[in-house]
């Protein structure tokens, strides 16, 4: 009798932290969620800014000198190259993250479903 109300304490502590766990993984996937739309806006607000700045400076040249259109052509192409390198890096460590985060929830998950058998 002592040893059933035990196992039953034992089976409710492990509920109660299984519970306790899905909620900070829930957590932590909306906060990792938030902070990657962040980060991809802050990436594309800054990129947006820099265009914008590359736009500028490329028509007062072209104002003032025809003959470096081709400099400026191939410096926006590099710009712009740059700008897409960066993005994918920014999305390819979101990717990563991402999966990191999940296979450590998957993991634990799966170790306390053990525990609660």
């Amino acid at each position: 009798d002592a040893s059933q109300r035990s196992v039953d304490e034992l089976r409710r502590e492990l509920e109660s932290r299984g519970s306790q766990f899905q909620r900070v993984a829930e957590e932590l996937r909306k906060e990792l969620e938030s902070r990657v739309t962040q980060a991809t806006a802050a990436s594309q607000r800054a990129s947006d800014e820099l265009r914008k700045e590359v736009e500028v400076r490329t028509d007062k040249a072209l104002v003032s000198s025809k003959k470096h259109t081709d400099e400026i052509h191939q410096l926006r192409q590099e710009f712009e190259s740059k700008v897409t390198q960066s993005q994918n890096a920014a999305q390819q460590h979101a990717t990563q993250l991402r999966q990191t985060v999940e296979g450590f929830i998957a993991k634990n998950s799966l170790a306390l479903q053990h525990l609660q058998r």
